[in-house]
């Protein structure tokens, strides 16, 4: 017998498929087939379920003898093997050497192409010569048949997720080596899937002399995504202290058997009704030990396992589910377990993986904390690590450095070691604490050490090249100030300092700098949501350069990129305190409940222009501040120009008379504040799951020490707090190599739309992977699977801070009728403009704007403007940019009534930009389907409809289940959202 307590690898099938004509006699009149009825229950049991058995000739005599068409419950329904005694696989006792195919053809939904008669009939010839039967559906369009598999009768019902395997890849085969030009229904390559005869037009005939398909398989061991071999326990046990755990414990086995139909034979054996011998298995401390293979594959059974699979058809969602609803719930590893998952690791063994997997197994229900302690305590190596992590289903959170070297003060004391670095290495990035002056450090020793060479400089806003010019006066800058004089000196000059897009532009044109230092490379990656064409331009000539990249909050996707990171750091370093707090409510109320609180000058980050508007009515119209003690800065150019920015830039200092400043995300990127006064510095997310980036650098800004102040981080929590084991840099090399295959079969870059599919945003123009943008989705998609407790880790172990959990935190009611009913009116107000004065809005949108793209999209036609006009967009310049935008993507999809998309006509405001979004993204979805132009564009549309009928061939689906099966169809792509994926599905389920 087994040892039940054993560990054993999980098992995933690999699958070739072949055919052939070789001389065979196909056996007409021996009985394959099961006619069933469709009213029969496993539960009920109150008719026979098998009305007959079917040979392939009485198959085709059934089918030619229809008379009319019948609903589907009414039609004949067949089962492929001999059944007896039921209707679900386990009555299934003799395999038949078939396979069903199934092709539904459904407008806008499935197989749309198949719909012209002349596409149908070739698919249905080709079939014809391929298949032992082939017939047509009852709309007339769908195809139906029987291929012939003679290994698959072997297969048995305990061999389920082999048999789907098998069928899967045939009907794979079928449409690439084959050039079978459809997609087929899934559900059929299950071992027991009901297939319904409908009425034929034409008299249906045997193939006698079909294809003859064969498949090698190969048991390969299941890896997870981090390559790492995934195992479980023989006696399949469930997890210390989980809900299954616990229901084992609950329930005996002797009446979950008897729950589950067994018949019991003495007081240890059992008999299934599907078991031919004697008995089915015996039981053994609250396990089933099952002996037949007739009953199933699994070798042991608990209570919980046997409800699971029989009960509840392997839905543990389901199953888990109803257990909580009756009072269960997971519960933690004591202390005695964690000592014997220590024990275990301490024995001898020659199988270290395994050994990993018995000990951290039971821990799976422990705290984040707990667990991360006992894989750090426990592994032995770096190697050993990424074991513990994965069979822990933890994340490995700690950014990889190449080199450290140790500073008292500034970089400057360590600057040669670094260029002697760089030197090595075309690519690197040194990482250090803010205020340990960084790009000081080449701006004043560069010369020193490099002589004879030339730097170049580049920073991400024009108020820090200015600055910098302002404290540098030998230095050549420049920015979109500059005039040709200074691009002139830029060219020989030893050392320049520009903005992104100006750098750009003398990179681009191959002037000869040795070397290209980036202030703040972090945006390369994590500003690709609002930067991504000027990051484009910049990192794609880049490639020939030797860079040298400044932060203080390193992406751990650049070590994907290839540079090497170096970390420097401080002999004595000391943790900044960053008081974190839970809340879910919108900004405006957390804001103002905590500004109840407030002593002194105060800072909050709120990245929503609308809410500091908010905010500031509110405040003002309760008294708490007075209009002029009200500062907002967001990257409007008035703004940027404005007197209150350019003292924070030349001074690092507000104006005195500020006591509140409302900032967006505008002050993360190398500003400084060095100003007493501040009690409170405070960080309001908008969002779920962001990057922490900005969490670090915002805290950051404030360069004098001052112990009255103190950090507040406002958080959003997601419900699922669940761990999931993920390793960006294999997502990240698997998408590369797939995209690499994709560029090397198509033209990547031939297309010009926008679905969700599309991944020309994802190369460069010479068709090579843009590894800045690929960054960008890897790493938003490893921080959007990040719980809070990862958050905080990944923030303590790689941004230097200390985030204290405020636990006693008490929500207040809080009123914002005001400033409500205050946004409502400014909607209205803007509604009634963009649709009453539109040219004289996109007139004055023209001159306030500082994008170059909005700039030249728009007809100016000089009607100078009212001044409240002027002012109206000039308040509410992102609504006014995003109708403008939004108007010429919908013109661009073939909309003409616009307005009906982007304003309520109804209620006289715009609709939410969000829903806006939704619409436009649904629509080029729709338009890469409807019009495809490209040979990208028609690989897109197969993946768009293929995840369409996957969905919409289940009964239901959730959130889980969309994504699943977006996933399946290996879009490279960044992570569609939910909503994206629902439109679409509601779009077509309504038709």
């Amino acid at each position: 017998m087994d040892d039940i307590n054993k560990v054993v690898p999980i098992i995933d099938y690999k699958v070739s498929i072949t055919h052939h004509f070789d001389n065979f006699n196909l056996v007409l009149d021996t009985p394959y087939f099961s006619e069933i009825n469709n009213y029969y229950s496993e539960t009920e049991k109150q008719c026979v379920p098998v009305k007959q058995h079917l040979t392939l000739n009485s198959l085709l005599e059934r089918l030619n003898t229809i008379k009319q068409r019948l609903s589907k419950n009414n039609s004949i329904a067949i089962l492929k093997g001999l059944y007896k005694g039921g209707t679900s696989g386990a009555y299934c006792y003799q395999g038949a050497p078939f396979l069903f195919f199934d092709i539904d053809v459904e407008k806008d939904k499935k197989n749309t192409h198949l719909l012209d008669p002349f596409y149908n009939a070739e698919v249905f010839t080709k079939l014809q010569a391929i298949a032992v039967m082939v017939w047509r559906s009852n709309s007339g369009n769908g195809i139906a048949g029987v291929l012939y598999v003679p290994q698959i009768a072997d297969i048995k019902n305990n061999e389920t997720k082999k048999h789907l395997v098998i069928g899967k890849e045939i009907c794979n085969y079928l449409k690439t080596t084959l050039e079978i030009n459809a997609d087929f229904d899934n559900a059929q390559n299950k071992f027991r899937q009901v297939r319904y005869l409908a009425k034929q037009t034409e008299t249906r005939t045997i193939n006698t002399k079909p294809y003859v398909f064969k498949y090698d398989v190969s048991e390969v061991y299941k890896k997870s995504q981090t390559g790492v071999t995934q195992f479980r326990f023989f006696d399949n046990r469930a997890v210390n202290g989980s809900i299954s755990d616990q229901f084992n414990k609950d329930v005996s086995i002797h009446t979950a058997l008897i729950d589950n139909e067994f018949i019991k034979l003495n007081d240890t054996r059992y008999k299934h009704p599907t078991t031919t011998s004697k008995s089915s298995g015996s039981v053994i401390d609250n396990v089933f030990l099952n002996a037949s293979t007739s009953f199933s594959q699994y070798k042991v059974f608990t209570p919980f396992w046997l409800y699971y699979t029989q009960q509840y058809g392997y839905d543990f969602k389901a199953f888990i589910t109803d257990l909580k609803a009756k009072g269960y719930k997971d519960i933690e590893p004591s202390k005695e377990v964690f000592k014997q998952a220590k024990n275990t690791l301490h024995k001898k063994t020659k199988d270290r993986d395994k050994q990993i997997f018995e000990a951290c197994y039971p821990l799976l229900n422990a705290t984040y904390k707990d667990k991360v302690n006992f894989a750090n305590e426990n592994a032995k190596n770096d190697d050993e690590k990424i074991l513990f992590y994965d069979y822990l289903k933890l994340k490995s959170l700690n950014i990889p450095y190449d080199k450290a070297l140790i500073i008292k003060k500034y970089v400057s004391e360590q600057l040669k070691e670094v260029l002697d670095y760089a030197d090595l290495n075309t690519k690197t990035i040194l990482t250090a604490e803010t205020g340990t002056g960084k790009t000081t450090a080449f701006l004043k020793d560069f010369i020193k050490y490099r002589p004879t060479k030339r730097l170049l400089i580049l920073a991400p806003l024009t108020a820090i090249v200015e600055q910098t010019k302002s404290e540098f006066k030998n230095i050549v800058s420049l920015t979109g100030n500059s005039t040709p004089e200074d691009h002139i000196k830029a060219k020989t000059a030893p050392c320049v300092m520009a903005t992104y897009e100006q750098g750009y532009k003398h990179l681009n044109r191959s002037n000869t700098f040795d070397y290209v230092v980036i202030d703040e490379i972090h945006n390369l990656i994590t500003a690709h949501s609002y930067k991504r064409d000027t990051i484009k331009k910049l990192t794609r000539v880049l490639k020939s350069y030797n860079v040298i990249g400044l932060t203080g909050t390193t992406n751990l996707l650049f070590k994907s990129i290839g540079y090497k990171l170096v970390n420097v750091q401080k002999e004595i370093i000391e943790k900044v305190n960053i008081n974190l707090i839970v809340d879910n409510r919108e900004p405006l109320k957390i804001a103002l409940q905590h500004l109840q609180k407030v002593k002194g000058k105060c800072i909050i980050r709120i990245n929503s222009r609308n809410v500091a508007t908010a905010l500031k009515h509110e405040l003002l119209e309760l008294g708490s501040y007075k209009k002029d003690e009200i500062l907002i800065l967001n990257s409007d150019a008035h703004i940027k120009k404005g007197n209150d920015f350019k003292q924070l830039t030349d001074r690092s200092h507000f104006n005195e008379t500020i006591k509140l400043v409302i900032t967006t995300a505008l002050i993360d990127e190398g500003l400084s504040i060095k100003q007493s006064g501040f009690s409170d510095v405070v960080f309001i997310e908008t969002e779920y799951k962001p990057m922490p980036e900005a969490v670090k650098q915002f805290f950051a800004r404030f360069r004098n020490t001052d112990t009255n102040r103190k950090n507040y981080f406002y958080y959003k929590e997601t419900k699922d707090q669940s761990l999931i084991s993920w390793n960006p840099f294999f997502a990240f090399n698997q998408t590369k190599d797939n995209l690499i295959a994709d560029a090397k079969s198509i033209d990547v870059t031939d297309t010009e739309q926008k679905d969700i599919a599309n991944t020309k945003y994802l190369y460069y123009e010479d068709k090579t992977v843009n590894d800045y943008a690929l960054a960008f989705d890897v790493s938003s998609s490893f921080f959007n699977m990040m719980t809070k407790q990862e958050y905080k880790h990944f923030l303590e172990l790689n941004y230097n801070l200390n985030v204290l959990e405020n636990d006693n935190y008490f929500k207040k009611d809080i009123d914002t009728t005001s400033s409500k009913d205050q946004r409502e009116q400014n909607k209205m107000l803007i509604a009634y403009n963009w649709l009453n004065q539109n040219d004289a809005i996109l007139d004055a949108l023209y001159v306030v704007t500082d994008k170059l793209e909005i700039k030249k999209s728009i007809a100016y036609m000089g009607l100078n403007p009212a001044d409240e006009v002027y002012n109206l967009v000039s308040d509410n310049l992102q609504a006014f940019e995003n109708l403008h935008t939004n108007t010429q993507q919908l013109e661009r999809l073939g909309v003409t009534d616009t307005n009906s998309i982007l304003i309520d006509l109804v209620k006289n405001k715009p609709i939410d930009q969000r829903n806006v979004n939704r619409t436009i993204k649904l629509k080029q979805n729709l338009d890469t389907m409807n019009n495809p132009k490209t040979k990208t564009d028609h690989k897109n549309k197969t993946k768009l409809l293929n995840f369409i009928n996957e969905v919409l061939q289940m009964d239901n689906y959730t959130k889980t289940d969309l994504f699943r099966a977006w996933n399946k169809q290996r879009c490279d792509s960044k992570k569609p959202s939910y909503y994206n994926l629902i439109d679409l599905i509601n779009h077509y389920s309504k038709w």
